[in-house]
């Protein structure tokens, strides 16, 4: 194990001072001096009172008293206090002219050194600390040079006592490239160790003894080892493209000229080089534009392809042209291959359809943690419906129906509220995984509602049975319609929905549990999911449904559970886009814990006289 780093150092301490990062302060309470100017204000009639309260304390008074060096017998009061720096503010022993008295000066000055020496100590030990922990790590000198450049220099080109050692690194290092940021860090590093030279680009850096046929050496060395790079294998454009970064006068020498500032050989390379990007500033793009210059017959020239990404092409002046135009027929055969995909996308509906459920699966952050575990919260997010029977009877266009689950936690402990769109029809839908939950999930979302209310006024009796029938098992309620599925299997879900017809002003009610149904959720992919449903209004029999996942956000709120449970008096002007009826809250933002049964303000009605 490492030992643990050094402790900071301690603020420097005498008598009543302390001296530290924060400069020179009086007192347990560490109070500064407060420069002339700031007492000025502070003591001026101009000063508003809660100012003149809250920064003439008495630890504050008798801090500036020693620190500008005026006489006062202990003890004092703080008016009296008061009084001895507004006489030296008056008679001129406070002033801009005469600042801070000498031995005050000398004292900080003193404490000072002290400081710093600490300060220095420290950072010695902490250099040490972390060269230590880098070299048992293993970190690459790349990164280390990035974040402790001194860090850096020690480890690999001094020796134990700081001092520069040419026998530790002989070859030099050469490491990757360096931001704006990083690049200063590093030369001040190097330029404290004599002898010691450094060549740094943003893709790739070279630090080693000498400036001469030493750092020449090492840049060749560098150069070379681009071509074995593993990004190469994987990128054509990779190696042009990293020399050019790296030295553009060695680019030139291996493609077109004899050697560094040598004479043109077109031999040497007859078609082109293509380079990845535009150059990222100034400076590179004028490197190479200058280089181009100063060799007789060389040209340059740019492409972007669909994807606005920048190409240079680095030729002969006539095959650079017949490369760009290559590379633009190449691009207008892309373009025309992907329009022929898109119309043929196009013609077959689901296909296009279906591309953003293509997009999500490519894109998505989400992986099942566990195989086999399914939690209901993996369902929350906008999906898109597949229901060929509907789609038939209403025309509804492939891609129109959606399903929008959302996690509403005061409830989902039962299960998940979601907006469902089909097509014709809008609505709300309740998700569970069991009969009792859907139940549960019933009772917290239905709310009050003229049925709830028929139900409360035949007593306690009825309710309680009404609430705990499904409890009992010498009386057990009729169990929800599953639509003969089999034995229920993770990522299987219950369904319940209702709704209204689009422009319709009335709901359709479903009191007895018909438009139920359950969903089944692939398991290895958790995206997609197949089931049945029942649409009681329009269809006898179940229908076949598919879902498909969209994003993990839905996109739709859903209307209150209640306002579909029964003819409600604002149910005409309840507005399914903007989920919103006149004295209503919305779902997500209702009564905080209501009590089962018993609707928010409300008691039970006494059982009617007969």
């Amino acid at each position: 194990m490492s030992r643990p780093p050094p402790s900071p150092p301690l603020p420097v301490k005498q008598k009543d001072f302390s001296f530290s990062h924060a400069g020179l302060l009086h007192g347990t309470k560490l109070i500064p001096r407060c420069p002339v100017h700031l007492l000025q204000q502070t003591f001026s009639p101009a000063c508003t009172t809660d100012q003149y309260i809250n920064t003439t304390s008495k630890p504050w008074l008798v801090a500036q008293c020693v620190f500008y060096d005026l006489p006062f017998k202990r003890p004092l009061d703080a008016d009296d206090l008061r009084f001895v720096l507004i006489c030296a503010l008056q008679d001129g022993r406070i002033s801009e002219e005469v600042g801070v008295p000498e031995k005050m000066r000398e004292v900080e000055e003193k404490m000072r050194g002290e400081w710093e020496a600490r300060v220095g100590a420290y950072e010695e030990e902490m250099r040490v600390w972390k060269g230590e922990r880098l070299a048992m790590e293993g970190v690459d000198a790349t990164e280390e040079a990035r974040c402790y450049p001194e860090v850096f220099v020690a480890r690999w080109f001094l020796d134990g006592e700081g001092r520069p050692d040419r026998e530790k690194t002989k070859e030099g290092l050469v490491l990757g490239g360096m931001g704006e940021k990083e690049k200063e860090g590093l030369w001040e590093a190097v330029r404290k160790v004599e002898g010691l030279s450094l060549y740094v680009t943003d893709r790739r850096s070279v630090v080693c003894w000498g400036e001469g046929d030493g750092l020449v050496r090492v840049m060749d060395r560098a150069f070379a080892e681009i071509a074995g790079m593993e990004e190469a294998r994987r990128d054509g454009l990779f190696v042009p493209t990293m020399e050019a970064h790296f030295d553009v006068n060695r680019l030139m020498a291996k493609y077109f000229l004899s050697g560094v500032f040598g004479q043109p050989v077109r031999e040497r390379t007859p078609r082109p080089v293509v380079l990845r990007g535009w150059f990222g500033g100034i400076q590179e793009r004028q490197r190479l534009l200058g280089a181009v210059r100063q060799c007789e017959g060389l040209s340059v020239c740019y492409f972007t392809d669909e994807h606005k990404q920048d190409f240079a092409i680095l030729g002969w002046y006539s095959e650079v042209l017949e490369e760009q135009k290559r590379l633009e027929n190449a691009m207008r055969q892309r373009l025309a291959e992907r329009e022929m995909a898109k119309r043929d996308a196009e013609s077959r509906p689901w296909v296009a359809a279906l591309q953003p459920h293509f997009w999500y699966c490519q894109n998505r952050v989400f992986k099942p943690k566990y195989k086999d575990a399914f939690m209901m919260i993996e369902l929350v997010g906008s999906w898109m419906v597949k229901c060929p029977a509907i789609e038939k009877q209403f025309g509804v266009p492939p891609g129109a129906m959606t399903l929008d689950i959302w996690n509403d936690k005061p409830r989902n402990k039962h299960g998940l509220v979601a907006a469902v769109d089909f097509g014709l029809t809008k609505g709300t839908m309740l998700i569970a995984q069991s009969d009792e939950s859907m139940r549960e999930l019933e009772e917290m979302v239905e709310g009050y509602t003229p049925e709830r209310e028929r139900r409360m006024n035949v007593g306690a009796d009825y309710r309680k049975k009404y609430i705990n029938i499904a409890r009992d098992a010498s009386n057990p309620m009729k169990p929800l319609d599953l639509l003969s599925t089999p034995v229920r299997e993770p990522g299987q879900v219950l369904l319940h929905w209702m709704g209204r017809q689009i422009g319709e002003e009335s709901v359709e009610i479903d009191p007895d549990n018909k438009n139920m149904g359950y969903i089944s959720l692939d398991m290895q992919s958790r995206v997609v999911g197949q089931g049945k449903i029942r649409y009681v209004s329009f269809f006898a029999g179940p229908l076949d449904i598919w879902i498909y996942k969209l994003s993990d956000e839905p996109r739709r709120m859903p209307d209150r559970w209640s306002n579909f449970c029964s003819s409600a008096p604002d149910i005409t002007k309840l507005d399914v886009f903007t989920n919103t009826v006149p004295g209503s809250v919305a779902l997500s933002q209702g009564p905080e814990n209501p009590r089962r049964g018993r609707p928010p303000g409300r008691g039970f009605a006494p059982k009617p006289k007969q």
